[in-house]
């Protein structure tokens, strides 16, 4: 979990780990990051559920089936979720879903492509979406579950990611 309320944008970059820095920096220059628009997301959860299914077999995890994302998209309501893309050109690169309730967020779900990773776009949407969290006064921001060491190398790397932007653990 981290504090957005008590610390200010420069203080919460600062806290991240200087690999997930570095990358935000570079990401800066060449990505672009949106918010789905209401309209959008139809069309976003084609490419959502794409791109879902691209990183599932990737990884070699099972699939959620697409009920599961439609629920998402099209029921939840859209005071109680956030949802974020990254875009180098014209191609999109990550999309990430957040979860809000009472003035707090919470990291939901991410796909990214392959060339996404590569450029560090979901490093880049964390940021950019902490950046937007912290502007609405959102309090708290929770990155979700974290997973022991011992567990499967992807859950290595999602720990790792999550602990890179600074939160601490809880309970």
């Amino acid at each position: 979990i981290k504090n957005l309320k008590k610390n200010t944008k420069k203080q919460i970059f600062g806290s991240f780990d200087k690999k997930a820095q570095n990358i935000i920096k570079k990401g800066k220059k060449h990505l672009c990051f949106n918010e789905v628009k209401e309209k959008e997301k139809n069309d976003f959860l084609s490419i959502y559920f794409n791109l879902h299914l691209q990183t599932t077999s990737r990884k070699g995890i099972n699939n959620q089936n697409l009920k599961y994302f439609e629920y998402i998209f099209l029921k939840v309501p859209k005071e109680n979720k956030k949802i974020f893309y990254v875009q180098k050109n014209d191609k999109i690169l990550t999309v990430s879903i957040f979860a809000l309730y009472k003035n707090n967020a919470a990291y939901w779900t991410n796909v990214s492509d392959l060339k996404g990773l590569q450029f560090g776009a979901n490093y880049f949407c964390m940021w950019k979406a902490i950046e937007y969290f912290k502007k609405i006064n959102i309090q708290f921001i929770d990155f979700g579950e974290g997973f022991f060491t011992h567990e499967n190398r992807d859950k290595f790397f999602l720990n790792h990611f999550k602990k890179s932007f600074g939160g601490i653990k809880y309970p």
